[in-house]
């Protein structure tokens, strides 16, 4: 697979680049299990936290209502640099998943779930930027749909480790470390594998340029 730049056509780098995907997706897979666990093990977390099902609805509510604001946080890649877009999703990520471990409360669990949304809805419009800067449009669907392995990766093989590690501890918060650990991973990965592409200061887009349609100039 072939890198793709505007300044720099066709650089190839086939074994680095698709190293990068199976990482990206890899962190993905661990951010959709966070994000897809919830909802198969809903009662098991309403009856370890000592609340109804509606209160556990409530926050899932809550999170998807944090995706009304998904645009602004998708113009953080735009502002601020692919990979510190990537790394910021997953540490939020990290932060909701952390939180939990060291106080396994319905409080903490509402803002992990918030937090943990807030690191897909920063992460995934990153990766799919960083693709789209790198891979020529002739195979970039190719590599965006490699990395949607994750989304069904996390159901079928991450809520089940999930469950198992439930039904084991006995400890509905089991899951959350393994999560938290399986996120600073990808933290460490993507830091040592995605160069730095640092929007210099003067250029950086203000909140409503970056949310400001512009199309590009040259059609394929």
């Amino acid at each position: 697979m072939e890198t793709y730049s505007p300044l720099y056509p066709r650089i190839k780098r086939p074994v680095r680049l698709r190293f990068q995907l199976i990482t990206f997706a890899a962190a993905r897979t661990v951010i959709n299990t966070g994000h897809r666990m919830i909802y198969p093990f809903l009662p098991v977390f309403a009856k370890g936290l000592g609340v109804d099902l509606e209160a556990i609805a409530l926050a899932v509510t809550a999170r998807s209502a944090l995706g009304l604001a998904s645009p602004a946080f998708g113009s953080l890649a735009d502002r601020r640099g692919r990979r510190v877009a990537m790394l910021a999703g997953l540490l939020a990520f990290v932060g909701g998943m952390a939180l939990v471990t060291a106080w396994p409360t319905y409080p903490a669990l509402f803002v992990a779930l918030l937090l943990a949304s807030l690191g897909k809805l920063v992460y995934d419009p990153a990766l799919q930027a960083y693709i789209g800067d790198r891979v020529h449009y002739t195979q970039r669907g190719l590599a965006i749909a490699i990395t949607e392995f994750s989304w069904s990766a996390g159901f079928l093989f991450g809520v089940p480790v999930i469950g198992w590690l439930i039904s084991r501890s006995g400890a509905w918060q089991a899951p959350f470390p393994l999560l938290a650990v399986g996120g600073l991973l990808g933290v460490a990965v993507l830091w040592w594998t995605v160069p730095s592409d640092a929007v210099q200061l003067g250029s950086r887009l203000s909140l409503a340029q970056g949310l400001r349609w512009q199309p590009c100039s040259s059609a394929f």
